[in-house]
């Protein structure tokens, strides 16, 4: 037995914005006939809207804020911010079978109770540590591949994944709808 990371929304992710981008193998791969919920799925009486992103770097750390506004109308409500990040997929780690997922979870932050039209600025801190990966084939370390990193605040996995792709250029219009 060996395990790998594409387990649970890792793989279903990886596979989708492999079948969006027309790499890999992933073949006619159709996410919503194989999800049923996405990871970090989670209803509310109310919506919640994300804005004002901001990244910052500092020698250990990104330090991540946005303000969340409940959008509704009626009711009061916390939300749960969840943040991904993608890390750039080189050729040497293709050349070497390094796997890395299309986005990961990296923190959260949960608000306190929002009335309707009431905002929060929530603040994720990641330390740069957890971008690394493992390379078991040839360098036996960790390793950080210099490119684009994304990081995106999203509600569960797969937005975050659409985050991704949109920040890429991705459409459903120049993707043929294999985005959903």
């Amino acid at each position: 037995y060996q395990e790998g990371i594409y387990l649970d929304y890792r793989y279903y992710e990886t596979r989708y914005e492999d079948a969006v981008m027309g790499t890999g193998n992933a073949g006619d791969y159709n996410w919503s006939t194989t999800v049923a919920f996405p990871f970090g799925y989670g209803d509310s009486y109310t919506t919640f809207e994300y804005s004002d992103f901001n990244v910052t770097e500092s020698a250990d750390a990104f330090n991540v804020t946005l303000k969340v506004t409940n959008t509704g109308s009626t009711y009061s409500g916390k939300e749960t911010v969840q943040l991904y990040f993608q890390s750039p997929y080189t050729d040497y780690d293709k050349a070497n079978g390094i796997e890395k997922a299309s986005a990961e979870l990296c923190g959260f932050a949960k608000t306190d109770i929002l009335a309707p039209g009431a905002s929060e600025t929530v603040n994720i801190t990641v330390n740069k540590s957890e971008l690394r990966t493992y390379d078991a084939n040839n360098a036996k370390t960790y390793i950080v591949d210099a490119g684009d990193y994304y990081f995106t605040a999203a509600t569960d996995a797969h937005n975050a994944v659409n985050n991704i792709l949109a920040a890429k250029g991705y459409t459903v219009e120049n993707t043929d709808g294999r985005m959903t």
